[in-house]
């Protein structure tokens, strides 16, 4: 045992682990990260029980099962089989005659960089994958938010307590079963923190990436 307890102490003597150590012991005193991981914690509280229970995954019943399940693999299928090919899957044969898939899918996650991002998961865990970004997403509402109240100079206090009703509003809940409609509780805060950047900083940039962002996730905008 003292053998053991000797090697651990001469890794931690490292430069790399204390270097390690130093970055962690910087993250955790910045208030912003805390904040992203406290509301990754509530999320996962909240879906805990149903975590364990469906193996990591978030079912919902209705169009949820019927139709974000299959859209997801469906679109994973045609993004993989054009990024092997080279060539792009115009043609979507998945349902009845079958229809364009530019057309028809682009409304659900054709081009949505939050189901793009899931292409790099294995299609074993692609379900699993899913759920965490579907908390993710709830997670990402509450950053948003908490950047646009900070524009204002809320409290920092003010910020937290806003941005975790935000991020866990009825809306998240509601729309978990159509969970592609999550999106714009992400961008929204965005948007009107572009819009802010323009009118008291003169930078459009923000404005301009949120509404090509939008674009992609919902031609609907």
């Amino acid at each position: 045992m003292k053998n053991v307890f000797e090697a651990v102490k001469s890794i931690n003597e490292q430069p790399f682990f204390s270097k390690l150590k130093a970055v962690f012991r910087k993250l955790t005193q910045n208030r912003f990260f805390c904040y992203v991981v406290f509301l990754y914690v509530i999320v996962f509280l909240m879906f805990l029980v149903t975590l364990i229970r469906n193996s990591f995954t978030i079912p919902m019943s209705g169009d949820f099962t019927l139709q974000q399940i299959p859209f997801y693999y469906n679109g994973y299928d045609d993004w993989w089989a054009s990024l092997i090919s080279g060539k792009f899957v115009m043609w979507d044969d998945s349902a009845m005659l079958g229809v364009n898939n530019i057309g028809a899918n682009s409304f659900y996650y054709l081009f949505n960089p939050f189901f793009l991002v899931l292409l790099l998961v294995p299609r074993g865990w692609l379900i699993q994958a899913q759920a965490f970004m579907m908390m993710t997403k709830m997670v990402l509402a509450g950053v948003t938010m908490k950047l646009l109240l900070e524009k204002f100079r809320v409290k920092e206090e003010t910020t937290w307590l806003f941005g975790i009703a935000y991020a866990f509003c009825g809306w998240n809940l509601y729309y978990l079963w159509f969970n592609h409609f999550l999106e714009i509780a992400v961008l929204v805060p965005l948007m009107l923190l572009g819009i802010e950047k323009i009118i008291k900083d003169q930078k459009p940039l923000l404005l301009i990436i949120t509404i090509f962002i939008t674009g992609l996730t919902n031609y609907f905008f």
